[in-house]
């Protein structure tokens, strides 16, 4: 014992550095786990923020295209209320049908990935995403309310025609908007659904100027502002949320894999898809350069339908989730969709080269 003692008054310092070295080792290396581990789990939360900021932009194409649905219908009831209508008469009666129409239910795809979260409680930027994202979902009840407002057997105008003899009307929504862009003719809508001779177009103008309808109408009107409001309402929260992603990681891409033209204004038809190119120096910017003939087109994502976004205008427009196909005329165009504006463009060309 003595001799031990001896021992370690002679080497106590080498054995203070061999004790230190291993100390600092063994902390070292806690804190390169611990870094290791941290900077992991960052990368796996902006691949979370690509996949949230993804949702979110689906959210946002639904408010939009529900806000021009409420706009076109509102522009239709001022148009009734001015004495300004500007369709035919068998057209009239069809839309009349369609104003006690509301948006369908919808639920966000954010509330199911706010579970596969990834969150660093340390991180005040991440803390500060799920606070935000989860009011977001707390509060973005927006479809549910115009659900309690509206409930579907809340149909004034459809009561009030059909008490005056009208037979309503039940056509597909896309329709409404195939005919208002002339895709095909109301006669030809009329024929294929078997309603060639049961429209009551000679009493129609005089309906319209009936006092009680006009009140109806106004009373639907007030409706439909408040539903358009509350999308304009959905629509500044999804915003919100993108930017506070975009804060969190500039570099955040939409996730879809792959994006297609298709459609009959292709030689392949709707059968077969055309890969478009992406310019990953964007959020969701696509482009392809090709020959196109008279007819229909549609962009949609991995060759499945249930993501596929259309429009109603040409040769530019605003690009609509769901949306009707765009119809395009003969000839070479630069396409290009860029999904973090909501806009779609064809440039004509001379050739391809």
């Amino acid at each position: 014992m003595k001799k031990f003692i001896e021992l370690i008054k002679e080497k106590w310092g080498e054995y203070v550095i061999e004790i230190l070295v291993i100390t600092l080792g063994i902390f070292g290396a806690f804190i390169l786990n611990n870094w290791n581990e941290s900077r992991k789990q960052n990368e796996r939360f902006k691949i979370f923020t690509e996949q949230l900021y993804t949702a979110v932009d689906k959210d946002l194409d639904f408010y939009i295209n529900q806000e021009i649905y409420y706009d076109q219908q509102i522009n239709f009831i001022r148009d009734i209320l001015d004495n300004n209508i500007k369709v035919k008469d068998e057209i009239l009666i069809m839309y009349l049908f369609w104003l006690d129409s509301y948006h369908i239910n919808f639920q966000s795809e954010s509330k199911l990935l706010l579970n596969f979260m990834d969150l660093n409680e340390e991180n005040e930027k991440q803390n500060q995403i799920f606070r935000e994202v989860s009011s977001y979902l707390a509060n973005n009840v927006y479809t549910e309310m115009v659900d309690r407002l509206f409930k579907s057997d809340d149909l004034p105008i459809t009561n009030f025609l059909v008490s005056k003899g009208f037979i309503k009307l039940d056509f597909p929504l896309k329709h409404y908007n195939q005919v208002e862009n002339s895709k095909f003719s109301y006669e030809d809508l009329i024929k294929y659904y078997g309603f060639e001779g049961l429209i009551k177009t000679d009493e129609i103008r005089s309906l319209i100027k009936n006092v009680k309808f006009k009140n109806q109408l106004r009373l639907v009107l007030n409706k439909k502002n408040l539903a358009k409001d509350l999308m304009k309402n959905a629509k500044r929260s999804c915003k919100s949320i993108q930017d506070l992603l975009l804060n969190y990681n500039p570099k955040i891409k939409l996730i879809y894999s792959s994006m297609e033209i298709v459609g009959d204004a292709l030689p392949s038809g709707f059968d077969k898809s055309v890969s478009m190119e992406r310019d990953n120096r964007k959020i969701g910017f696509w482009k392809i350069k090709a020959k196109l003939k008279q007819g229909n087109l549609k962009f949609i994502n991995r060759n499945d339908w249930l993501q596929n976004w259309g429009g109603n205008s040409f040769p530019d427009g605003k690009s609509m989730f769901d949306g009707v196909d765009i119809y395009v005329n003969e000839g070479y165009y630069n396409i290009v969709l860029d999904l973090e504006n909501k806009i779609y463009s064809f440039e004509k060309l001379d050739s391809i080269k």
